[in-house]
């Protein structure tokens, strides 16, 4: 995502022509970033005609705490648009003597049924981790209320303005989530 001219923008984006799936998984390596960014992934994106619902895994930024990745469920609709729903550590994979590691950092999102589990890696230091790994990997219950199918995508916030992010191997599978 580049030249954006908001303030503190928040989005979803996805592929077009997907179709919904309840069962789905979703992956993104973060390439750079300048400043302060939230990178994220989004699963059972559903796009209504007065809100959009969602359920996302994004990297912390309050506090400069970029070694938590928070679990949020989504809906416009609502006056408070996002509840938190899973809060993690994961700094043993993205930091190393008190200092973050260098990107790219890899994350794999899946939903299947009301369990979501993320994993992250450092794609050029070491191979991708089991979904069952437990220094890597990290899994939450989803609220009743979003086990619908949906679409998988992206998500990015607190860009400031001129702020930039770059996204690479950005990869979907709705309906049909491949093996460890």
């Amino acid at each position: 995502l580049n030249n954006n001219s908001l303030s503190n923008l928040r989005t979803i984006f996805w592929p077009t022509g997907e179709a919904p799936a309840a069962d789905e998984q979703v992956c993104a390596t973060w390439l750079d970033q300048s400043g302060i960014v939230q990178q994220g992934v989004a699963l059972r994106i559903n796009d209504g005609l007065s809100s959009i619902r969602a359920l996302t895994v994004t990297k912390n930024v309050v506090y400069g705490v970029q070694w938590v990745f928070n679990v949020h469920t989504w809906d416009t609709s609502q006056p408070e648009p996002f509840t938190g729903i899973g809060q993690y550590d994961m700094s043993q994979v993205v930091m190393a003597d008190n200092q973050y590691l260098p990107f790219p950092w890899r994350i794999c999102a899946r939903a299947i049924g009301a369990e979501l589990t993320f994993k992250v890696w450092l794609p050029d230091r070491e191979a991708e981790p089991s979904w069952s790994d437990p220094i890597h990997a990290r899994t939450t219950t989803v609220p009743n209320d979003f086990l619908t199918p949906g679409t998988t995508g992206w998500y990015i916030g607190h860009i400031s303005a001129g702020g930039s992010a770059h996204y690479g191997s950005l990869e979907t599978w709705p309906g049909n989530v491949p093996s460890p």
